[in-house]
């Protein structure tokens, strides 16, 4: 399993950088998405909840999701690959990882089931607003807790939102970004 998530993340780093900085690679992504329109949303979405399963970060994928539709369709389809992957990753959490979280021994685990308790949707509004935690993933955590999936979603939609928002705005302008870059560029060397 070690090697899997290593391999993911050197996969993950590198389609990551070719998508900021590759333009041949983001206008065939473009093009291959729009002449499929009903195929290419369920494979973001798919490939989100692959992503979320072998927790690594799936803010890629609200990226391409602004290159393709745009913001408003772009944010459509990211969240419902985010809420999607959540979703599976509270159900893997609550159904194969319960057992395993509540026979742990760890101080810190159980510290962390007595807060989600405690402050019920709203400890996944704030794990999800916090961009440092891999969101999508989160939910095997939480699956793993006594919160309701109704209150976890909730919490979720509410704390993916804005960084969501930010990050498929940035897809949808990121050939404006590379313009504004290469002209800086070209500044800076004459």
């Amino acid at each position: 399993m070690k090697y899997h998530k290593l391999f993911f993340s050197i996969f993950w780093v590198f389609v990551y950088f070719n998508l900021l900085l590759n333009r041949n690679l983001r206008e065939f992504i473009v093009f291959i998405a729009l002449a499929n329109p009903s195929l290419s949303p369920i494979l973001i979405i798919i490939g989100q909840v692959i992503f979320s399963i072998f927790i690594l970060p799936c803010s890629i994928f609200s990226l391409l999701s602004g290159m393709v539709w745009g913001f408003e369709l772009g944010t459509i389809y990211s969240l419902m690959g985010t809420l999607i992957s959540s979703s599976v990753t509270f159900y893997i959490g609550r159904y194969l990882h319960g057992n395993w979280f509540y026979n742990n021994k760890s101080i810190v685990i159980k510290k962390i089931f007595v807060l989600i308790d405690k402050y019920n949707w709203k400890s996944s509004f704030i794990a999800y607003l916090n961009p440092l935690f891999p969101g999508s993933s989160l939910g095997i955590v939480f699956g793993a807790s006594s919160l309701s999936f109704r209150s976890f979603i909730f919490g979720a939609l509410m704390g993916t939102l804005p960084f969501l928002m930010l990050l498929v705005l940035s897809g949808s302008s990121i050939d404006n970004l590379y313009y504004w870059i290469k002209s800086l560029m070209h500044r800076i060397r004459v």
